[in-house]
């Protein structure tokens, strides 16, 4: 039995044991398709909210912009959104403090203390408190593009003074307006233009046309055990209006293009059409017809810095908490401390890079093992962990 049929065999089971109820996987391997298959509810053409995989795209067009001299990475972010001009953080004290301005790197970086809607910190709270006004007044009519959204979030004041600390937020929905703004497009027509048609990403956006609906993966929920006990319905969203702007946990499914176009979590797409994405990064930017990005920009984005400074403060933080061995830039998590990442069932090498979705969903891409994976579920307790360590183990040993 190959490794290929052993990590079917894995899924398979994981399915037949109600762990998950569905899932599709495209593996390739030096060039080749080793392994496509959809197991359970899912097909392996199925589509998924792919959540914070969205980064990664997002990451890319960022980095397109730089190679094409549009954007710099020290650029300060008030350069694009003036409503961070004089934008403030809470001190340690929990008082208003004016400090540095956020750059673009910080929010490559996750140092920009710019928070998720949460209840652990002061700008959490208030980042709640924003999103909950914004959805009111978009329910009750007010139209805002993802510019002028991203524009507005500046009120929320910072977790900490950008670049002191790391913490898993929104950075990647401002760059979305960075990107609006540099390109004179909404963010779906830019990643549409110059990502998904290149690269042949037909299933790929952040909306489902309705005649692919029957494609969508049903959305689930695990027992606390790892017992998958509920399928919910996915109603088809007809509306440009949703009840979450940055919150990942979304049920229903966009049929219409969403007012606020999420960078940091908003996409849609099947395993087949991501690799397309991670096999042009793991080929230095190379697709058939051509170069997406220079090898050396793709080198830039996805190595990290000989000076790794970022390291301790990711994993002070509970995200980072959950992937140890690995550091956080330009919104990829980077392995670079592969001991510690054993207990993953990681045996990746340094390098290996990619990022996961919240609905159990990540890309994994090795440039030494000449390998890309792309695995796909769609469940609110998100990855189920002892299948994906047993899928490491398999795959990298």
């Amino acid at each position: 039995m190959t490794k290929w049929e052993i990590v079917q065999r894995q899924i398979q089971d994981a399915v037949d044991n109600q762990v998950i109820a569905g899932a599709a996987i495209h593996i390739v391997k030096d060039g080749e398709t080793v392994l496509n298959a959809g197991f359970g509810q899912d097909k392996r053409d199925s589509i998924y909210r792919i959540y914070s995989m969205t980064k990664v795209v997002t990451a890319v067009a960022i980095y397109k912009l730089i190679e094409e001299g549009r954007l710099q990475i020290t650029d300060c972010l008030a350069d694009y959104l003036p409503a961070f001009e004089n934008h403030v953080f809470y001190n340690k004290n929990g008082k208003l403090a004016l400090g540095r301005k956020i750059t673009i790197k910080d929010l490559l970086n996750m140092t920009s203390g710019m928070p998720y809607p949460g209840e652990d910190s002061q700008s959490a709270i208030r980042m709640k408190e924003f999103e909950q006004e914004i959805v009111l007044k978009m329910r009750n009519g007010t139209r805002y593009s993802t510019k002028e959204l991203m524009n507005l979030v500046a009120a929320v004041p910072g977790e900490f003074e950008a670049g002191t600390e790391w913490s898993y937020g929104i950075s990647a929905d401002i760059l979305g307006g960075v990107i609006e703004v540099v390109t004179d497009q909404t963010l779906s027509q830019f990643f549409e233009e110059h990502i998904f048609q290149p690269l042949g990403m037909s299933d790929t956006g952040f909306f489902v046309p309705e005649k692919k609906l029957d494609r969508i993966s049903a959305i689930t929920r695990r027992h606390p055990e790892f017992q998958y006990v509920d399928t919910f319905d996915r109603k088809a969203l007809e509306t440009d209006v949703t009840d979450y702007l940055t919150l990942p946990f979304v049920y229903d499914v966009n049929t219409v293009e969403p007012q606020f176009l999420s960078g940091g979590g908003g996409l849609y797409s099947t395993a087949q059409d991501f690799n397309q994405l991670a096999q042009c990064l793991l080929n230095g930017g190379k697709y058939a017809e051509g170069q997406l990005l220079q090898e050396s920009t793709v080198k830039e984005m996805t190595q990290f810095p000989s000076e790794d400074r970022n390291y301790s403060k990711v994993h002070a933080k509970a995200v980072g908490n959950g992937i140890p061995g690995y550091s956080y830039h330009n919104l990829l998590r980077i392995l670079t401390h592969p001991d510690e990442a054993k207990v993953l069932g990681v045996g990746g090498n340094v390098g290996e890079f990619g990022w996961d979705g919240a609905g159990g969903n990540f890309v994994v891409i090795d440039p030494i093992d000449n390998i890309s994976v792309v695995f796909m579920m769609q469940d609110l307790h998100a990855a189920e962990p002892i299948l994906r360590r047993n899928m490491y183990r398999t795959i990298f040993q």
